[in-house]
């Protein structure tokens, strides 16, 4: 039931509104802790293979792959439980079994500012919960952990259970308040969530408490998804709240969403640059908005032609494109290898001619 229908019933029975439901996260806008909960946000792509590597997929979750043998491909599927529209979704491709320090995992990362509310690591520190939506292949037991910005500070590893084979099923685990670890509260790592999809000894733990001293994100005992061959996980309607119960899911605009996102990765394309010489042209690469950290530029796509507004596009010889990251808002670039170029001329740049990833992920 959303947060408006749920005001228009109070409403409706002529049920006063307290100060206690106005505070109650139900009533709440920007409850949710998660960005992208309803895997809505693919800046960077629909569909990759995962193998042997932690990468980005889907607008901020990584996908953790360090089982040697075995290959994720990890797409935004239009599968999902009514209400959503978007999953993100696994397929394993080779069974192995998991030792030692090997693993399997989906992580998300919540940033320092917006884990304050939480006081975790604090004397005032509260209880969160953990809401999502999960289909699988495989049936069992399995974890998910929520983890302190210092991984080994403090980790708290809880068990869910996926009772039906390739039914949508949803799943609640609230992680009580604590004082232990180190919890970042500016724009690094705040905490973690780690669904685990299979990981060795080394990285496992018992279900219950919060341990300290070791990095555990996974549950001794859990079904692993790297386990068996074709195996299938999928996820959405990911919410993280403060509280000890878990509140219908806060659907954010999708252009909510994306600026959310950009914050972390964006791209972007320079609208003009200037020759400051005959073979090498510079210009002003602006961002949607301020992104977390000065990010990581690269040329992600584009052939990196000028056109000159009148006469017909300069291609470069070959392509040699380099990203002076100066701040939060914007970058040089500097683009060389062209010939004929009129020193001080302005040149257009074609959107789908440079197209710059930029990068501040956590």
């Amino acid at each position: 039931m959303s947060n408006a229908r749920n005001l228009a019933n109070l409403l409706g029975t002529g049920t006063q509104i307290t100060t206690a439901d106005i505070a109650d996260g139900a009533f709440q806008a920007n409850k949710n802790l998660v960005i992208n909960g309803a895997m809505q946000v693919a800046q960077r792509g629909t569909s990759f293979t995962c193998t042997n590597t932690n990468f980005i997929t889907l607008d901020r979750y990584n996908v953790y792959e360090g089982a040697a043998g075995t290959t994720y491909t990890v797409t935004q599927d239009s599968d999902a439980p009514a209400g959503f529209s978007k999953s993100l979704k696994i397929v394993n491709s080779t069974a192995v079994s998991v030792t030692g320090e090997q693993y399997g995992g989906i992580g998300y990362a919540v940033e320092g500012y917006d884990n304050v509310s939480t006081g975790m690591g604090t004397s005032s520190a509260k209880d969160v919960t953990l809401s999502f939506w999960v289909k699988s292949s495989l049936t069992g037991t399995f974890g998910v952990t929520l983890r302190a910005s210092g991984s080994s500070s403090a980790n708290y590893v809880s068990s869910y259970t996926i009772n039906s084979a390739n039914t949508w099923e949803y799943k609640t685990v609230t992680y009580p308040a604590t004082s232990l670890g180190t919890w970042n509260t500016t724009n690094g790592i705040g905490s973690d969530i780690v669904w685990s999809l299979g990981t060795g000894p080394t990285y496992s733990n018992t279900a219950g408490y919060w341990n300290t001293g070791s990095n555990k994100f996974a549950l001794t005992g859990e079904t692993k998804i790297n386990g068996t061959a074709g195996a299938t996980f999928q996820i959405t309607g990911v919410q993280l709240e403060v509280g000890s119960v878990a509140t219908p899911f806060e659907h954010r605009s999708f252009g909510d969403e994306l600026a959310k996102c950009q914050r972390y990765y964006t791209e972007a394309t320079p609208q003009m640059v200037h020759a400051y010489s005959t073979t090498n042209v510079s210009g002003k690469l602006s961002y949607p908005v301020t992104m977390r950290a000065t990010p990581t530029g690269t040329l992600k796509s584009g052939t990196a032609f000028v056109d000159p507004i009148a006469g017909a596009s300069i291609f470069p010889s070959s392509i040699d494109t380099t990203v002076y990251e100066y701040g939060l808002n914007d970058s040089l670039i500097v683009s060389r290898n062209y010939s004929g170029l009129t020193i001080n001329k302005p040149y257009w740049v074609i959107t789908t001619s440079m197209i710059f990833g930029m990068d501040a992920e956590l």
